[in-house]
């Protein structure tokens, strides 16, 4: 099931975004065909995720389970960040490093999760960088998005 949720997650995504390519060149039905794609695998997601739903830990495992993940991921970005670089791949390199940085910084909330209750939180919709505090920041320290660009989380 896990495979099933991030297989469909990850197809309704790339439909999402064959839908845009499609709109751009003008073309409605196949951009239609694509959204409803879009919107199955949506489903397929959710419906996985439910069944997965009786193996979610306690709060403390699920913490030490994201705190895993981001070290690992972390460690990822580090070393695609070094490769996009000696490749010169720059629009990567850019991609990975603010991945890098978000991710580093999601490990930092991670690590105070039950401290952040009481504390405002706000999503960078550009690089997905969350800023802590009764505002957003004015520019986001990762990539320089304006305040209007980030969502805060209720």
């Amino acid at each position: 099931m896990e495979r099933a949720y991030v297989t469909e997650a990850v197809a309704a995504a790339a439909n999402e975004m064959h839908a845009l390519r499609a709109e751009r060149e003008n073309r409605p039905g196949a951009a239609r065909t694509f959204r409803a794609l879009a919107l199955a695998r949506h489903t397929h997601a959710s419906r996985a995720l439910m069944l997965l739903r009786g193996r979610i830990g306690d709060t403390d495992t699920n913490l030490e389970d994201t705190l895993q993940d981001l070290r690992g991921w972390i460690d990822e970005y580090r070393e695609g960040v070094a490769i996009a670089g000696e490749e010169g791949a720059t629009p990567v390199e850019a991609a990975l490093s603010q991945f890098l940085k978000t991710a580093m910084n999601h490990k930092a909330l991670a690590e105070k999760a039950d401290s952040l209750s009481e504390t405002g939180l706000h999503v960078c919709r550009i690089c997905g960088f969350v800023a802590q505090g009764n505002m957003a920041p004015e520019r986001c320290p990762v990539c320089d998005a304006v305040r209007e660009k980030f969502q805060t989380v209720d």
